[in-house]
Order: structure tokens, then sequence, then C-alpha cells
């Protein structure tokens, strides 16, 4: 758990070794090519599971996004957010929350275990009601938002989850103000992205010109869309800068955290970010007036 990049790299030999060491367990258990199954236990499902994941035996394997429970479905990242989020915020059955996404079986997971969970998608989607959902749950907390400009009133929230969703925001800023602005006093937001450990720098891969026009600065990159195949533009692979950015939203306690494990189905170097908003309403005093009321 890190605060700074400075701080990262005074752990950075340590942190080295660690990773040499987590590299060879990891690569123990992948024996030939093809579909790898590693025991463990979920903690989205509470239980033993096994965890699986296609390798072509040649490059890198996709640890974050394609481990993924056989019981839940849930890959690395959004179980281990789960738990992050669980750990830190200590939900009740009733805790409102918003997630940045509907279309998702983490979703579903979500309303299942926190009835007041509210999910949105940019745009709307007519999705069949999962089983074991009420159908009046489901059309209360799928929503149609733009998280620069979200509908909700100040303070509405215990928690939000955002979960690769921030790189494909032109103008993430102005998102963290508005997750900023529908927490409670003492929330907390979980938030992970494409986050690259030894930039100081966030990359600009493409950004909206004054004209409106997408300006490609690296080649286009398409990340995975539960409502469109065309998939989705990623404008930031984000570096400690972000960590900067949540605190000049207004933000406190802002930690980048890491995490391993190969029991619990978390190999790799995975990776995201918490912060809270303050208690107290001198703590959250901004320049520029950006805390909307």
């Amino acid at each position: 758990m890190y605060d700074s990049f400075a701080g990262y790299e005074a752990d950075r030999q340590s942190i080295d070794e660690r990773h040499k060491e987590r590299s060879l367990k990891q690569r123990a258990v992948l024996g030939s090519a093809g579909d790898v199954r590693v025991a463990g236990h979920c903690y989205c499902c509470g239980r033993d599971s096994v965890f699986t994941i296609h390798w072509d035996g040649k490059t890198s394997p996709n640890w974050r996004e394609e481990f993924k429970c056989e019981r839940c479905g849930l890959n690395t990242r959004l179980r281990g957010s789960v738990q992050a989020f669980e750990k830190l915020c200590k939900p009740w059955p009733r805790t409102r929350i918003y997630a940045t996404e509907y279309a998702t079986p983490f979703f579903e997971w979500l309303l299942r275990h926190y009835p007041n969970a509210t999910g949105s998608e940019f745009s709307g989607i007519q999705l069949p009601v999962p089983e074991g959902i009420p159908d009046e749950r489901w059309a209360r907390a799928c929503r149609t938002e733009n998280v620069t400009a979200l509908s909700f009133p100040g303070q509405e929230f215990d928690a939000v989850l955002s979960f690769d969703v921030l790189e494909h925001v032109p103008d993430y800023r102005k998102a963290l103000g508005e997750f900023f602005r529908v927490l409670k006093p003492g929330g907390r937001i979980v938030l992970t992205a494409p986050f690259i450990e030894h930039n100081p720098q966030t990359i600009i891969r493409a950004r909206i010109d004054q004209d409106g026009v997408i300006e490609h600065l690296l080649p286009p990159e398409y990340h995975g869309d539960p409502i469109s195949d065309a998939g989705c533009l990623c404008y930031y692979h984000f570096g400690w800068d972000l960590l900067d950015e949540f605190s000049a939203a207004g933000f406190e306690d802002v930690q980048s955290r890491f995490y391993w494990s190969m029991r619990l189905g978390y190999p790799g170097n995975q990776h995201l970010i918490t912060a809270r908003r303050p208690r107290s309403r001198a703590a959250e005093k901004l320049s520029g007036g950006t805390i909307r009321r």
C-alpha cells in the first residue's frame, strides 16, 4: 500500500524481489499450453472453488481479466475489488452503493448481496432480469448515467465502485469530482483502471480537441464493452499522478494498493485505488470551488 510514487520507489528493491518470487510460483501452476485450472478459495463465493484461464504457452497470461472463478464467473480484478470494498467499508446489506456498471455479472452479484445498490451504463440497454432478483429491484437499480454529470443528489451513497471505467472517460477529473459529490462524508471509493506502476505520469493515448473530435496520440486501443461489440476507446493508461487527482477532487487517505494470492485466485500484480471523502466539512474545502452542494 502506497500513497505516492516516492514511497513506491523507496521500496522498489523488495518489490522486485517479490515479483520474481511470485512469477516463479505462477509459472509452476501453468504447466503446458491449454486450459489451466487452479484450486483455491473464492472470496465472493465464500467457499473453495477452481479458477480457470486459457494459456497459449507463449505470451504472458492475462491474470487480471481471464482468471475466473468457475462458480461465480468473476475475474481476478473484480473478486479482489469486492474483498477490498468489504474489508474497508464493512458494509451492511442495506448499504447504499453506486457502481459504474450494470450489464455485467459483477453487478448481478452486487445486487444480490446489497439490495440498495445502483448501477449505471453510459447508454441504456434492456437486459433480462437475472434469476433470483425481483423485477422491481432490477428496474430501480439500473440507470443511464454520464459519470461526468451524475443525476444523483449530493451525499447519496456510502460507497462508489468503479472498475475499469475511468480510462474511457475523456474528462476523468470531472468524474472524480462527481464521485466525491455523491459520496456521504466518510464514504469510500474503490477504483480500478489500467495503471503503470513504474510511471509517475499518466500516458494520454487519446483526447478530445476543441471541436469535439477525437485526436489519437497513440494507436487506438479498445477494451471490451458489455453493451457494444465495437469496444470502448481507452484514453489513458494511468500513472501515479492519478493519486494527486483524487486529492485535488477532495479525497483523503488516497492509497494505491497492490495484492497477490494464489490461494484466493489473485495472481499477477493486481492493483486498485481506494480513497475516502472527509467526514468534516472543513477538511473538504477546495480551492476553485469544485465541490458542488
